[in-house]
């Protein structure tokens, strides 16, 4: 999950502006979640969020969280939305 961390960082981002930056789509605790890893597969709507925050494509983000680069068109679970591995 290194690469969620580091380009926060390199951004000059903290937790909290990645929260304010997402309108709120993100918390800050789930953010650092996905960063140490113990969230594994968040929906396609907080990957596009993140994505745009970081200016970063959604498939760089989903390499950063280990569900690419085989992942090119994710699928959606019709249920709840997530990413479908």
């Amino acid at each position: 999950m290194g690469g969620l961390r580091d380009r926060r960082v390199a951004l000059g981002l903290s937790l909290r502006d990645v929260e304010q930056l997402t309108q709120g789509e993100i918390s800050n605790g789930y953010l650092s979640q996905l960063e140490t890893g113990k969230v594994k597969s968040p929906s396609v709507r907080l990957v596009a969020h993140l994505a745009a925050a970081y200016h970063v494509s959604m498939e760089t983000v989903l390499e950063w969280l280990s569900l690419g680069p085989t992942i090119s068109a994710p699928s959606l679970c019709p249920t709840c939305g997530r990413v479908m591995l």
